[in-house]
């Protein structure tokens, strides 16, 4: 970093705490897929279901592609059913298909699908009610990847932020995350600056049930 103080949007702390403490619940339910997209910025939310045996594995690595590969359960629908669903098969066992959702055979809505796309931000998430998910995860003795990638990107350089170009990696036991400062490669029209924040973290049914 320089000696001028970081700009506060360009590290997105939140981001950093949802990697380090846990994903924040919406209505109770957890994110498991999120795309949200502007011209200044991007991120992208993706939950995989691993083998206990995996997890430490795939904390080596702050990206989350080579993770896909390792998955023991679908959790969002495939391509195929995706005209009428958006939770896989697995996952939606059970429960009924409601105009807002899933919900369970109490009627409680306990799986939702969010799509919006105004003035050029598109965003769409899907969320999942915990106790819905860790039962199927639990069932197959397997353990959650809540990995994020996130994208800021400026039209001024990365001294004029107070950044420097480069690269910070911090792992621990649960959580694994990189920030990289970059500028002038392959960035968006008119961008010349992009901070990356890579993560992932084994998300256990205890960091996100009361």
């Amino acid at each position: 970093m320089s000696s001028t103080k970081p700009d506060p949007w360009m590290v997105p702390k939140e981001t950093i705490r949802e990697i380090v403490s846990g994903p924040s619940l919406n209505q109770g339910r957890l994110p498991i897929w999120r795309t949200d997209e502007m011209h200044i910025r991007e991120q992208l939310v993706r939950a995989i279901a691993v083998r206990t045996s995996y997890a430490q594995q795939a904390l080596q690595k702050p990206m989350y592609g080579d993770d896909f590969v390792a998955s023991r359960l679908n959790i969002i629908a495939t391509e195929t059913d995706q005209h009428s669903h958006f939770l896989s098969r697995a996952l939606r066992k059970g429960l009924r298909r409601v105009v807002h959702g899933y919900e369970n055979e109490q009627g409680a809505i306990v799986a939702d699908e969010y799509r919006s796309t105004v003035a050029g931000h598109s965003y769409h998430e899907i969320r999942i009610a915990p106790p819905v998910l860790f039962h199927h995860l639990e069932k197959k003795h397997l353990v959650l990847l809540w990995c994020i990638d996130s994208f800021r990107y400026s039209e001024q350089d990365p001294q004029s932020l107070g950044l420097t170009v480069g690269s910070e990696s911090i792992r621990q036991d649960a959580f694994t995350y990189r920030i990289v400062v970059n500028s002038k490669r392959g960035l968006p029209e008119r961008m010349v600056t992009v901070v990356r924040v890579s993560g992932k973290r084994i998300l256990s049914r205890e960091d996100v049930e009361p």
